[in-house]
């Protein structure tokens, strides 16, 4: 049964409020603000949105798209949700009929996708021509334009698949893609996408066609790059540092630059939060997306303490979650999480850098402006009051960043962003952070808000959207 269309008599985007801060944020009213699993605290209902993790906005700003797996935990059948969103005032309405979600095994009315196997990123391309969601394998699908459905890619090209995987499907089958929680990135120029494997430690490297959106594995070398070319998933890939050491190790995220120039990686021991956790710095050949890396420490960062040897060591970088790069491309973000080693007491940093237009490689800010710390204050770092970062981005004009906390009970961090020099620093009052608590102790309440895995902005910077772990989609206006 299809969603209820959201919204209908929501107000436009209003001008921001008298005294509240640039960046601050309100819940839209009513169940325009919130879509759960089924309908409560004031929420509208949704399908194939449980356990959600990632939240997408088309470039366009007619779509959101929300991706997880349905079972609670980081395992359990996939599931995409498909949404039109209301440019004037930020409403999403679930897509009727078929078009409104897949799902695995089919369950939650949604249309069966057997290859949607453990998804734990969404992500569309710029020319808004397709989508992509990632978990143990990359499936791909085609977005018309107009109303934001999806339709998964015919045979081969609509999934892929690690060549040692011993599942049976019919995917097309690609070196890495072994990981548990693989990230994906697009290029900005669309002839690229690339997917961190956090099993065999690397970045598998695809060429995109512009016409079908459907992917290929550049040749030999190119096509992947990986902490131990000897694995089985990882044969012929070249070998680069960055990507973890030891075994069960390597990105759990990666990104490139909006100027099209470098692409980073984040890797770290699971259940080592604070040891041998690496951010990759590897340069984009803007003709073939084909990556290759520096000698010594221009390779990779590493925290200070027990760090991958060779790398130029950082503060704030243990147990990453996510790399994140300002618009202007002058500033990289290491956002850290307790989630994965579950050593929720340390609390989550975020280390913050200038980056290099020519070579990429980031230099850390000084002193305070270096590093934020959560949960508590730390000498030497800019303290916020929240627990975690599962998610940090930047909105579109630069001037502030959003985080997820996904720790119980999560919160959502609102901060301006010194755009001379990308510094962070937490808004003033409640506008700081929000919260579905009744009793906020200091933040905004927030319906529905529970344990948000991942924030997304919409191009215009009007709204911010925030997928939770209790499976829920927040829709929030970004006051200017």
């Amino acid at each position: 049964m299809p969603v209820l269309a959201v919204g209908l008599l929501i107000a436009p985007a209003a001008a921001r409020a008298a005294g509240a801060p640039g960046g601050s944020l309100s819940q839209l009213p009513g169940r325009a603000g919130c879509l759960l699993t089924r309908a409560r605290d004031g929420c509208g209902a949704a399908r194939g949105i449980a356990g959600v993790r990632s939240v997408a906005v088309s470039q366009d700003g007619r779509n959101v798209y929300v991706a997880g797996s349905e079972a609670e935990g980081s395992f359990g059948f996939g599931s995409l949700g498909a949404f039109a969103r209301d440019r004037r005032t930020g409403a999403v309405t679930q897509l009727d009929g078929a078009a409104a979600c897949f799902s695995e095994d089919g369950s939650d009315g949604c249309t069966a996708l057997p290859a949607l196997h453990f998804v734990h990123r969404v992500a569309v391309s710029g020319d808004g021509r397709n989508v992509y969601a990632v978990g143990q394998r990359v499936v791909v699908f085609a977005r018309d334009t107009s109303t934001g459905a999806l339709t998964p890619l015919p045979g081969e090209a609509g999934c892929i698949q690690s060549v040692a995987s011993n599942q049976a499907s019919n995917c097309a089958r690609a070196r890495l893609l072994g990981g548990f929680r693989q990230d994906v990135a697009i290029s900005p120029d669309d002839r690229n996408v690339y997917v961190s494997d956090d099993v065999n430690g690397g970045v598998a490297v695809f060429a995109r066609d512009a016409s079908s959106g459907a992917l290929s594995q550049l040749p030999d070398a190119q096509g992947c790059l990986s902490r131990d070319p000897m694995l089985p998933g990882a044969a012929g890939c070249t070998a680069a540092r960055g990507f973890g050491t030891g075994p069960s190790t390597g990105p759990v995220a990666v990104t490139v630059s909006p100027d099209g120039r470098s692409v980073y990686t984040a890797a770290w021991i699971f259940g080592e939060a604070d040891n041998r956790s690496a951010v990759a710095i590897l340069a984009r050949d803007p003709g073939t997306g084909a990556l290759s890396q520096g000698p010594g420490a221009a390779a990779c960062l590493s925290n200070r303490e027990g760090g991958e040897a060779g790398c130029a060591r950082a503060r704030a970088i243990g147990g990453p979650s996510e790399v994140t790069l300002s618009p202007d491309n002058r500033n990289l973000y290491v956002s850290t999480t307790t989630l994965i080693s579950g050593e929720a007491d340390l609390g989550g940093e975020v280390g913050e850098f200038a980056r290099n237009p020519t070579s990429g490689r980031p230099t850390q800010l000084r002193g305070r402006a270096g590093c934020l710390r959560l949960r508590a204050s730390e000498p030497g770092c800019t303290s916020a009051h929240l627990a975690d970062v599962a998610a940090l981005t930047i909105s579109p004009d630069g001037a502030n960043a959003y985080i997820a906390d996904g720790v119980f009970p999560g919160r959502l961090g609102a901060f301006g962003r010194d755009r001379s020099t990308g510094a962070l620093a937490p808004l003033p009052g409640r506008a700081e952070c929000m919260t579905r608590s009744r009793r906020p102790r200091g933040c905004t309440r927030v319906r529905g808000l529970f344990s948000p895995r991942d924030v997304a902005l919409s191009p215009d910077g009007r709204n911010v959207y925030a997928a939770t772990s209790n499976g829920g989609l927040i829709t929030l206006r970004r006051h200017r």
